[in-house]
């Protein structure tokens, strides 16, 4: 992985792995660390990741690789330990909300919003934040999708992008899981979705990465002279 110093800090990926590690996690192990120059020697997961298993046409044949990531979900929320991790706190909610408005409302779709608007915005994200403020914290992996989990040639997943983990909503991962922003499922009937039936702040936390999802990736293409993480594969 290559990750120049003065474009990312690989620190808080080290700091993540050995916490995953420790908790059972499968994670690509750190075999060799050129910290002054941002190098880092992984060792190979896979060459696919879970998204490129499913099969929209098949949605039964995912249930298996939905278990198996939420049964990872488990084994990371019961290794949450306090002060382990950067809290995911009003501060750092506010600003992946305001992802939403900047970039996807007035970048992406050249909408300014109207003093009234702007209050109504204001006050569902107030809803938002109290909500997610409120319930029990764990560890987050922040992007925790069908995308980021890598199949092993023993079937076992294992986890990628989760350099920036913080310590979190008991329900942002799942949120993230099962309202995934690259996935799209034909519903049967309205059980089939968590956050469809899940109550008023499990839709709260759907909502939080739903907002963060739609600016971030908006922002993210735009161009930037620098595209992040790089792992190069020989």
């Amino acid at each position: 992985m290559d990750a120049p110093p003065d474009k990312e800090d690989c620190h808080p990926f080290v700091a993540v792995q050995a916490l995953m590690h420790g908790a059972g996690l499968r994670v690509p192990e750190i075999l060799a660390w050129d910290e002054a120059r941002g190098f880092l020697l992984l060792s190979d997961l896979g060459a696919q990741t879970a998204i490129e298993r499913l099969d929209p046409a098949d949605p039964q044949a995912a249930h298996g690789w939905y278990l198996q990531a939420v049964d990872l979900l488990v084994d990371w929320r019961k290794a949450s330990r306090a002060g382990a991790l950067p809290p995911y706190d009003e501060a750092l909610l506010r600003r992946e909300l305001q992802l939403f408005p900047d970039w996807y409302v007035a970048r992406h779709r050249g909408v300014a919003l109207d003093a009234k608007q702007q209050a109504v915005l204001a006050q569902a994200f107030d809803a938002i934040v109290a909500h997610n403020l409120a319930v029990p914290r764990v560890f987050v992996h922040r992007d925790f999708m069908m995308r980021n989990l890598i199949v092993g040639g023993d079937g076992r997943l294992g986890v990628l992008d989760f350099q920036d983990a913080v310590c979190g909503p008991i329900t942002y991962d799942i949120a993230s899981l099962m309202r995934d922003a690259f996935i799209s499922w034909r519903r049967t009937s309205s059980s089939t979705s968590p956050c469809a039936t899940g109550k008023r702040r499990g839709r709260a936390r759907c909502w939080a990465r739903a907002a963060r999802a739609a600016g971030a990736r908006t922002s993210a293409s735009s161009t930037a002279p620098w595209s992040g993480w790089r792992c190069s594969a020989t």
